[in-house]
């Protein structure tokens, strides 16, 4: 946010006073402000269209798939957009062709306005009523045509790049880990019973290594408050939201409206069906749980229920041939091959609802969590590190951050040294045989 924004939201200028009402001016960050978008999308079908080709959401140019010859724009009213294309053998084609609106007989300013309550995290319920949707029907479609965009993009992120560096893993005391240093790892842990963060010294070096729990355990808090918000969803419908959440994580600082339409352009160019070459499951090692891990992990797996992806009857047109572009035609368990050189290097990821596990070759692994005993000196035996370093056991008599904070400043120094005692505590609100009640 700039001076200038900031100087009007404290002198009271809201969204109404910058709004804007010239199509040539509005760009898709603009769509935060409702009344912007309000009047872009209250322009007759010539305007908004116009001003969709000139973003690249629907196509300009359009080549007759049949014949091989160019289209030209024509007026058909009978038409819901009010407009075709048509070579001049006589073939013709809706102008949401090979866009992502394509398929479907809704109003394109209809599925912008899902779109944009989709991306500010509105329920599906909310995103339905905003586009007048069926909420256990089409909206649940059009959800799903969203997240496959996020499943393409987190794939081509994984399959194209190489990790490197120090792995955090949150997997409470696995067997499996205590033996990485032997294999040429460096493994360190930390006693989550004792502290959330343990430091290491090298014996040769003098080199000190810190592992801390705080990046892992936050990353896994924003996935489960988005499951536990929408309280859960079907195992084939797991790995989308996912992707949603490392895409949202991705972009949290930049423009939602932006760098999604640019994902958009990103698969449907316009040129072809859509660009999707994803494998399902995206996260290669990971597979549905099965009523064998039910029993084991005491959990219970969501049925196959009719909210499930269901192909409207009514508000989807007709698919032309099996190319058919707009939203994906992947479906569970079927996979579309990529030509992708598979890197020595690069990083097999295991995610599950409770935890993820990766591993690189030549990297620091470090283990967040494990249980063990009472006292300190038997936490610290229990302490997985290489041989060339040391735990540093903490000092019982150092003062901690809150300690020694308090009584520091310009103050009188009262209650210098001690932590100060919270008056809104548990224990504020005890219920004693004294306390006296009146009706």
């Amino acid at each position: 946010m700039n001076q200038q924004e900031k100087r009007r939201k404290k002198h009271g200028e809201g969204c109404f006073d910058i709004c804007k009402s010239d199509p040539l001016d509005i760009q898709f960050k603009d769509f935060r402000n409702i009344w912007t978008f309000t009047n872009l999308f209250r322009q007759d079908n010539s305007v908004v269209f116009q001003w969709l080709l000139d973003h690249t959401l629907l196509v300009d140019d359009l080549i007759c798939p049949t014949c091989m010859d160019v289209c030209s724009l024509y007026k058909r009213s009978s038409k819901a957009d009010g407009f075709t294309f048509r070579c001049k053998k006589g073939h013709e084609y809706g102008m949401r062709k090979y866009s992502f609106f394509e398929g479907s007989s809704f109003n394109i300013r209809d599925i912008i306005v899902f779109i944009k309550y989709y991306l500010e995290c509105h329920t599906l319920l909310q995103c339905s009523k905003s586009a007048n949707m069926d909420y256990k029907n089409t909206s649940v479609y059009w959800a799903s045509y969203i997240r496959e965009l996020f499943c393409q993009y987190v794939s081509t992120i994984y399959d194209y790049t190489e990790f490197e560096g120090e792995v955090e893993l949150d997997e409470n005391s696995w067997a499996a880990y205590n033996t990485l240093n032997d294999i040429g790892y460096e493994h360190f842990s930390v006693v989550h019973k004792t502290s959330f963060k343990q430091k290491y010294v090298s014996t040769q070096t003098g080199e000190e290594v810190y592992c801390c729990t705080n990046r892992i355990e936050g990353a896994w808090k924003i996935a489960k408050d988005h499951f536990r918000a929408m309280n859960g969803t079907n195992t084939k419908m797991f790995e989308q939201h996912l992707c949603e959440i490392i895409w949202r994580n991705h972009h949290y600082r930049s423009d939602l409206y932006q760098s999604f339409f640019d994902l958009v352009n990103s698969v449907y160019t316009l040129d072809g069906p859509p660009r999707f070459n994803y494998q399902k499951p995206v996260f290669k090692t990971w597979t549905p749980p099965t009523k064998e891990d039910e029993k084991a992990h005491n959990i219970t797996i969501v049925p196959d229920t009719e909210d499930e992806l269901v192909e409207p009857s009514v508000e989807v047109t007709p698919v032309e041939n099996d190319s058919q572009p707009g939203p994906s035609l992947l479906q569970a368990g079927e996979a579309t091959p990529i030509n992708v050189t598979r890197r020595k290097r690069r990083v097999p990821i295991d995610a599950t609802c409770d935890s993820v596990s990766i591993s690189t070759l030549g990297s620091n692994v470090i283990d967040l969590s494990h249980e063990t005993g009472d006292t300190d000196d038997e936490n610290l035996t229990k302490l997985f590190f290489p041989d060339n370093f040391k735990p540093i056991k903490k000092l019982k008599n150092t003062p901690t951050i809150a300690e020694s904070s308090v009584g520091k400043g310009k103050g009188k120094g009262k209650g210098k040294g001690k932590k100060m005692s919270n008056p809104y505590g548990k224990n504020a609100f005890l219920w004693s045989d004294d306390d006296d009640f009146v009706l």
